[in-house]
């Protein structure tokens, strides 16, 4: 309590006192609590990773937080009273809010503006600034800037795009095709190679996409294992592999053969997909025929086969070499004209 003494003079000039108790318990109780709240602001600011500014015109900076000091690289006295568009980039200031070099004539938040501000070090660091007027009511024209060092996480931000444009090149220039699917058999990337492979671009499903460029003679057996690939799961998430060989129908309307191996890394959260790698063997297969080919073409040579076995056997060899062609042998003798192969 707080108590008021007053001395006062009466009739026969007797003195008398007069005292008044006013019960304060309240109002210290509250300023005990504000007090605490303004210790416990304080700390909380102190402790955010943010940098806090509060300018006012033409005063400048009037608060700066500690974290400012490590944005800025300058101690926190020299800090107040500065402007501080003085530290940010030419380029920035002229796209703050409704072209002011300032926020005062901001009429509501402006968050997560990128802005670059000035170090001691002579570099600039990558932010993002939010800006609030206070108003002539409550803080008499300030306004509170918050401004995020967002450095780091713009150096990471570079080095993922480097690595993706990095994996990028390195899969459009394989020979191989790089297909992945989801697990509904949507494509979610594909490579140039691949799109060549099977046609151009493709939309939908890959299976819908690719069905009529498959040989008739192998569609149902592709579309029914890749089906099934995109239907298995490996025990635990562990990956599993398969392979494939079909031929589809290439840009230059050949039919190419090809060999597609599987791989379920659905599991990896940076692939999560089907991955379907696709290689172009038509090279590989017309050799395989060719050898094969020759090599019976010798053996009925050397078993001394009738001739017209061994001439078809030789027409074979010529198609086996030159994909696509037909050849035939033509013998003539007096006594007749015919063919063989």
């Amino acid at each position: 309590a707080v108590t008021d003494a007053s001395k006062h003079v009466g009739e026969g000039g007797k003195a008398f006192y007069t005292v008044t108790s006013h019960d304060v318990s309240n109002y210290k109780a509250l300023a005990e609590r504000l007090e605490h709240q303004e210790t416990w602001f304080r700390t909380i600011v102190a402790q955010s990773a943010d940098a806090i500014f509060v300018t006012r015109r033409p005063d400048g900076i009037i608060y700066a937080s500690p974290r400012a000091e490590e944005l800025l690289g300058i101690p926190l006295e020299e800090i107040i009273g500065t402007k501080l568009r003085h530290k940010v980039h030419p380029d920035d200031i002229a796209g703050l809010p409704h072209g002011s070099q300032n926020v005062a004539a901001i009429q509501r938040p402006y968050v997560d503006y990128p802005i670059r501000i000035l170090n001691a070090d002579g570099n600039y660091r990558f932010c993002e600034a939010t800006a609030v007027n206070f108003g002539a009511d409550i803080g008499n024209g300030a306004s509170m800037i918050t401004i995020k060092d967002i450095s780091r996480r713009k150096l990471l931000e570079e080095m993922v795009q480097s690595e993706s444009r990095r994996f990028t090149e390195i899969v459009q220039n394989l020979s191989d095709g790089v297909t992945i699917l989801d697990s509904r058999g949507s494509i979610r990337y594909q490579s140039a190679q691949a799109k060549q492979l099977f046609g151009g671009e493709s939309s939908g499903t890959f299976v819908e996409s690719i069905a009529e460029a498959i040989h008739e003679e192998d569609r149902s057996r592709v579309l029914g294992r890749i089906e099934s690939a995109l239907l298995a799961q490996g025990a635990r998430g562990d990956s599993w592999e398969g392979s494939l060989e079909f031929r589809v129908l290439g840009t230059d309307d050949n039919w190419r053969y090809c060999e597609t191996k599987f791989t379920d890394l659905r599991h990896e959260l940076a692939v999560a997909g089907v991955v379907l790698t696709t290689r172009d063997i038509s090279d590989r297969r017309r050799s395989e025929t060719l050898v094969r080919e020759q090599a019976e073409f010798l053996r009925l040579v050397a078993s001394s086969a009738p001739i017209s076995t061994v001439l078809a056997a030789l027409c074979d060899l010529v198609e086996a070499t030159f994909g696509g062609a037909k050849s035939a042998v033509m013998r003539v003798s007096d006594a007749r004209l015919s063919f063989a192969g």
